[in-house]
């Protein structure tokens, strides 16, 4: 095999060239997909299952769906959306049950 690079001769096996250090793995054809990694799906999930980081599960949520192509990954983005959607919703109700039950009370 021969350097992408320089031109130089190297082993078929070299992930980068020992003369000038270019990187020989293969490049994607037109129309190949490449593999995404499910990083932001995984973080907006965990984020969004804390309470009080429902913020960043949202926003990494949001980086995902803008970042990802594949539906799979969109998917696990949506649900970390959701997670902290609900949990937003949740504290909101308790906000209103408790405004509620002071008010009873004077």
């Amino acid at each position: 095999m021969y350097c992408r690079n320089c031109g130089k001769e190297i082993p078929d096996n070299s992930l980068y060239c020992p003369e000038c250090g270019a990187n020989q793995k293969p490049i994607p054809q037109a129309g190949q997909q490449t593999e995404e990694t499910k990083v932001w799906g995984i973080l907006s999930i965990v984020f969004a299952a804390i309470p009080a980081l429902v913020l960043l599960g949202i926003i990494f949520g949001v980086i995902g769906l803008c970042t990802y192509k594949q539906k799979e990954n969109q998917k696990l983005c949506w649900i970390g959306i959701g997670i902290a959607i609900a949990w937003v919703v949740l504290v909101v109700i308790l906000w209103l049950i408790a405004f509620a039950a002071s008010i009873s009370l004077l």
